[in-house]
C-alpha cells in the first residue's frame, strides 16, 4: 500500500501546488494529511486536491481551530476525528486538535464550558481588563513605532549585541520604564489573585485532561470496533504520547506532524512517523533564530505499507 503524508501547510497553497506537480502523476492508494491545513484557505486546499482520485483522510492542527468537524470539503476526503475508516487490510483512524489549539474538538468545548462556568464573574472581569491593556499597549506602541527592536530588525546579532544596542538606546529605556508602569496595572494584581491562581491549576489540569479523555476515546472506538490493532494507523497532529500505555498491544503506526523534522522511529513494536512540513516559509520562530530562508525547506513523506512493514521516504519540494 503507497501512501503520500504530509502536514504543516499553514495556508501556504503555493508550497501545496509544487508537491501537487511533483507527485500528481505517481500512484496512490491514500493520501493522509497530519493537520494544520490552515482554516483561512482550507476549500481553497481541497478544491487543489480533486485532481487525485484515491481517499483522502485527515485530522485537524492548531491552525484548523475555527474548522467545522461535520464540515464536508470533498467526496473522497474522510476527517477521521475518532473515526475508523477501512483500507486495504489496514484501520485508519485519529483524533483532531491539540494542546497548542485544540479549536472546535468536543472534549475540549464541554470541560472549558464547565470551566467558563465555574470561574465567570473572575473571567469577565479579566476580559475587562486585558480590553483596557490592550488599549495602553496600543497607544505605547503608536508612541514608539519608530524605535528599532534590535531583536527582529533583520540583522543577525548575538544576545549580548542585542542586549548592549538596547541598554545604549534612550527610545528604548524610555519605552522599558512605561511598559514596566502599565504592567502595575489591575490585570497584574488580578494575576496576583488566589482565586486567578486555582483557575490557572484548574486550567493545567483541564488540559491534561482533554489530551487524556481524545487518546482514551479513541483507544474505545478501536476497542469496539474490534480491529486487528497490529493494521491500525493512528493520525493525530502532535504526537500521540506514551501511546502504548493505552494500548494492550502495538498499533503498525504513528503518523503525527507539528513538530517541524520529519523523523521515522520504532519502539514497542509501532512506527512513529513525523511528516512534517510541507510549508516552506519563514515562521516568526526561524526569524528569531536567525534561521535564513534558504533553510527552510518543505516536505513530505511517502510510505510503503507491506503486511506488518513500514518504510518511509522523505520527499523535498523543489
Amino acid at each position: 500500500m503507497k501512501i503520500l503524508a504530509f502536514s504543516d501547510i499553514h495556508n501556504n497553497l503555493d508550497c501545496l501546488q509544487k508537491l501537487i506537480e511533483q507527485t500528481i502523476n505517481d500512484s496512490f492508494d491514500l493520501i493522509i494529511i497530519a493537520g494544520d491545513i490552515g482554516d483561512e484557505k482550507a476549500e481553497e486546499f481541497f478544491n487543489a486536491l480533486q485532481g487525485f482520485s484515491c481517499p483522502i483522510f485527515y485530522v485537524y492542527g492548531n491552525w484548523d481551530n475555527t474548522l467545522n468537524y461535520e464540515q464536508k470539503f470533498l467526496h473522497n476526503a474522510v476527517h477521521i476525528h475518532q473515526n475508523i475508516q477501512h483500507l486495504n487490510g489496514y484501520h485508519f483512524t485519529g483524533y483532531s486538535g491539540c494542546p497548542a489549539n485544540w479549536g472546535k474538538n468536543p472534549n475540549y468545548i464541554e470541560l472549558n464550558n464547565l470551566l467558563i462556568k465555574k470561574y465567570k464573574t473572575l473571567l469577565l472581569n479579566q476580559e475587562e481588563l486585558n480590553t483596557n491593556l490592550k488599549f495602553k499597549l496600543d497607544s505605547l506602541h503608536s508612541k514608539y513605532e519608530g524605535v528599532i527592536d534590535y531583536t527582529f530588525d533583520g540583522i543577525k546579532r548575538t544576545a549580548k549585541e542585542i542586549k548592549l544596542l538596547k541598554a545604549r538606546s534612550n527610545e528604548y529605556r524610555t519605552k522599558r520604564t512605561e511598559l514596566l508602569e502599565i504592567h502595575r496595572t489591575p490585570i497584574f494584581e488580578l494575576e496576583k489573585t488566589t482565586e486567578y491562581k486555582a483557575y490557572l491549576v484548574d486550567k493545567k489540569l483541564m488540559y491534561d485532561k482533554i489530551l487524556h479523555n481524545n487518546k482514551q476515546n479513541l483507544v474505545d472506538e478501536i476497542t469496539k470496533a474490534d480491529v486487528d490493532i497490529q493494521k491500525t494507523i493512528i493520525i493525530t497532529h502532535d504526537r500521540f504520547t506514551y501511546l502504548n500505555n493505552y494500548f494492550s498491544s502495538s498499533p503498525l503506526l504513528h503518523l503525527f506532524g507539528h513538530r517541524h523534522q520529519f523523523n521515522h522511529t520504532h519502539n514497542q513494536g509501532t512506527h512513529f512517523v513525523n511528516v512534517a512540513h510541507l510549508d516552506n516559509e519563514q515562521s516568526l520562530f526561524s526569524l528569531a533564530m536567525n534561521k535564513p530562508q534558504e533553510d527552510i525547506i518543505g516536505n513530505y513523506c511517502i510510505l510503503t505499507l507491506s503486511d506488518r512493514c513500514v518504510d518511509s521516504l522523505k520527499v523535498n519540494l523543489k
